[in-house]
């Protein structure tokens, strides 16, 4: 599809549901490594960027993706169907053939901090709950303190990170091994997407979760505490 064609077709989905807003409208595809689109109003005109990965895709596709755009834009509730129809496009023939550039991570992560050492953490945990069966990713203390973001696994970068916070005397040694345990869950239970929709903590994954000693126990003291440390 040309820019002139999608430029055509936007303006069709404006007028078609947004009957009420009056803009001009300017569309293109544009060379994008992580499938962004963009857009924006500006000087009365609404300016669209498709990224041109999907240059070839379906016209319905290419129809919901603007009224899933300027729902956003205007701040419209979008119908769940529409999101659901384009997230399954993308699942079925652009992801499996998308591979975006992965910066390497940071060399400042390092596992041995002040109080915990997380490969040592990482190991015990591995041998007691998962039989030494998870190869062993990039560890690290997270770069800087974090009370949202308490850790987190990326498998695209092979990097496991739990939150400075609580590498302090403060913190029970049990606390870090549950964090370690709860990213570990991540690796054994890898993220899935079905009928667009990505699951990330699936029933199983909550259920061996809860089977860590004094898991209640170790909620209650992560959500009373960690904003003192």
């Amino acid at each position: 599809m040309t820019d002139k064609i999608l430029t055509r077709l936007y303006t069709e989905v404006l007028e078609n549901h947004f009957p009420k807003k009056k803009f001009k409208l300017n569309a293109i595809f544009y060379t994008s490594k992580g499938l962004r689109h963009t857009i924006e109003l500006k000087a009365n005109t609404i300016q669209i960027r498709i990224a041109d990965q999907l240059d070839t895709a379906p016209e319905r596709i290419l129809y919901i993706l603007g009224i899933i755009l300027l729902s956003k834009l205007f701040r419209y509730k979008l119908a769940r169907e529409w999101r659901k129809e384009y997230n399954q496009y993308l699942d079925e023939f652009i992801l499996p053939n998308h591979r975006p550039h992965i910066r390497k991570p940071s060399g400042k992560y390092t596992s041995k901090g002040i109080y915990f050492d997380l490969e040592k953490v990482f190991d015990e945990v591995n041998d007691q709950y998962f039989e030494s069966a998870i190869k062993q990713p990039i560890i690290g203390w997270s770069l800087k303190k974090s009370y949202v973001r308490l850790g987190f696994y990326s498998n695209e970068k092979n990097l496991l990170v739990i939150s400075r916070i609580f590498d302090s005397k403060k913190v029970p040694e049990a606390i870090v091994y549950f964090m370690m345990y709860h990213e570990m869950l991540h690796i054994y239970f890898p993220t899935t997407s079905k009928n667009g929709r990505r699951s990330i903590h699936p029933p199983e994954f909550k259920k061996m979760e809860k089977k860590f000693p004094q898991f209640e126990e170790i909620q209650r003291w992560i959500k009373k505490n960690r904003h003192k440390l």
